[in-house]
């Protein structure tokens, strides 16, 4: 059984994909696009991971915090995800709140601000989560494996990146 959705296509060409759960009266909003590691150089490798986690700490308009006191207001969550060949920004709302909150969900897709000091968060974040990877011996046996499985090809590379990169 097919679930009932929307699809949309933003100028971009970023897809955005809708459903409202009737069941619980929460609207899911998820735009995908292309990108991850298959997309980045050995030297640009955890960059969209990166840009995912960076995106939602704040846009032209807002700060970080500010944002999330937005979507706090309205029972809303935003999320961002980035895997090997595909990142996701993701929405859910009250079906009372939903449209507003698609506003600041497409604040954070058009307008991103990226602000230095978020940014070097980010990167502390991802430097401690590399780290905390390559102490966990499944974690850091897969990425070897990964690593000699596929050689050169672009999915050799971990999604959080190289802590050179």
């Amino acid at each position: 059984m097919a679930l009932e959705h929307e699809r949309h296509r933003l100028a971009g060409g970023t897809v955005v994909l809708s459903r409202a759960l009737a069941s619980n009266e929460i609207v899911a909003v998820r735009a995908y696009t292309e990108m991850g590691s298959l997309y980045e150089t050995d030297a640009e490798a955890g960059v969209s991971n990166l840009v995912q986690s960076a995106l939602v700490r704040g846009t032209e308009e807002r700060s970080a915090h500010e944002l999330q006191e937005a979507l706090a207001e309205l029972g809303a969550d935003l999320d961002t995800a980035c895997g090997r060949h595909l990142g996701s920004v993701s929405l859910q709302a009250t079906a009372a709140t939903w449209e507003r909150a698609l506003e600041l969900f497409l604040e954070v897709l058009t307008r991103p601000a990226f602000p230095p000091e978020e940014v070097a968060t980010e990167i502390e974040l991802a430097l401690g989560a590399i780290e905390a990877r390559e102490d966990q011996l499944l974690a850091r046996a897969l990425d070897l494996f990964r690593e000699q499985f596929y050689g050169a090809h672009p999915l050799h590379k971990p999604v959080l990146g190289y802590r050179d990169t």
